[in-house]
């Protein structure tokens, strides 16, 4: 099985960006988080950040609680892509302190702008210390919205700047299978890790109107860079045959190359028997 962590690693943009009514916040509880330097509140209710405060200058950051920002997601549907879930129409169900410098807040079933109430869980763990104030949002779906697999580039990256404590063998062993086996897929969501990879190992492209995703010249070339990613993760643990095979599937990069016209997919695809043609459409 893949690690886990690629259920999380592909992205769904968390933009903290939301504009709710000032009334709401008139008696609203708030949950504290504060150092030495900065003090932060969250509303009970929404979840939106409602209060900024620098602690060394008295500078009120966030004075305006109705500018409080939650969230936004963009969930593309099947038959449309632009779909959106605004964070000040939705209810937190958990806004809870879970450390002294540590607030988790959580959202289940969001309703979406287009699409209804989706079964979607997002977690938000927001971080504060020395100043510092980073969140980190994970949602529990995958949302299919980016191609590629990048789950394979950031682990080779933890490893290759020195990240040990992890399983590398066994995170090694998912990631390879994810990179050759066309069957690895989320069975809750129906999502494949690498949408269209049996043309992909087949042809050493993904040819136009691929099977799967969106954007053949695009996945082409993200999975030729996981594929290198990959092959370097192998060779630091040793396993030269993946390390050869994942560095060959590195070089599918060059099968968009049209020697007539170099690298330009704006101007011809390349089709399933490997011929040329004109651009049918933006989806590259």
């Amino acid at each position: 099985m893949k690690p886990n962590l690629t259920n999380s690693v592909r992205f769904i943009a968390v933009i903290f960006i939301i504009v709710a009514s000032a009334s709401q916040y008139a008696l609203a509880r708030e949950v504290v988080l504060q150092d030495n330097k900065l003090l932060v509140a969250f509303d009970t209710d929404t979840g939106a950040l409602i209060r900024m405060e620098n602690k060394s200058t008295h500078w009120v950051i966030e004075r305006r609680p109705e500018l409080g920002a939650s969230f936004r997601l963009f969930v593309p549907l099947s038959n449309r892509r632009y779909n959106f879930v605004l964070g000040q129409k939705q209810h937190a169900v958990k806004v809870e302190k879970i450390s002294d410098h540590e607030v988790q807040i959580e959202w289940k079933n969001i309703i979406s702008e287009h699409g209804g109430v989706l079964p979607i869980t997002l977690t938000v763990t927001v971080t504060l210390q020395n100043g510092a104030f980073p969140h980190w949002g994970v949602p529990n779906l995958d949302s299919g919205v980016m191609m590629g697999d990048p789950a394979a580039p950031i682990i080779s990256d933890f490893y290759a700047f020195g990240a040990r404590d992890f399983d590398t063998k066994d995170a090694l062993a998912g990631l390879v299978r994810a990179a050759t086996d066309t069957t690895v897929r989320a069975p809750r969501t129906n999502t494949y890790e690498r949408d269209a990879l049996a043309d992909y190992l087949k042809l050493g492209y993904v040819p136009e109107h691929q099977k799967g995703g969106y954007g053949n010249v695009s996945m082409t070339l993200e999975y030729a860079s996981a594929d290198f990613a990959l092959s370097q993760f192998a060779k630091a643990l040793g396993d030269e045959s993946d390390y050869k095979l994942l560095l060959n599937h590195a070089q599918n990069w060059k099968n968009h190359f049209n020697p007539e016209t170099g690298f330009s997919p704006d101007e011809k695809e390349r089709r399933l028997l490997g011929t040329w043609c004109c651009r049918q459409s933006s989806n590259l």
